[in-house]
This record gives structure tokens, C-alpha cells and sequence, in this order.
């Protein structure tokens, strides 16, 4: 019979492991933006911000 501690380690630990082993080898894609590149925010309305540089 197996104890509740070891089922609910399993279920905790498997994701972990799998994510450490496969996650280290993806790689982060830059994306062009084209002319949007000059720009560092889009607003689809109203913005009010202080001290911000946008």
C-alpha cells in the first residue's frame, strides 16, 4: 500500500523535474516589430502615468 505523502511528492515533483530537463534547452525568439520598433507602447485608449518615459 502506498502512502498519500509519496502520491502527492510524485504528483509535485514529476512537472518540476520534466520542466527543468526540457525547459533549459528552449531558446527565446526576438521578433521584428518593423516600424513599430520605434515605438515602446500602444494604448487603445485614455493613459494617464507620471514620471514615465513613454
Amino acid at each position: 500500500m502506498k502512502s498519500k505523502v509519496y502520491d502527492v511528492w510524485r504528483l509535485v515533483a514529476t512537472p518540476i523535474v520534466v520542466t527543468l530537463a526540457l525547459g533549459f534547452s528552449a531558446r527565446a525568439n526576438a521578433v521584428e516589430l518593423g516600424a513599430a520598433s520605434d515605438y515602446n507602447v500602444f494604448a487603445l485608449g485614455d493613459i494617464t502615468q507620471q514620471n514615465t518615459d513613454i
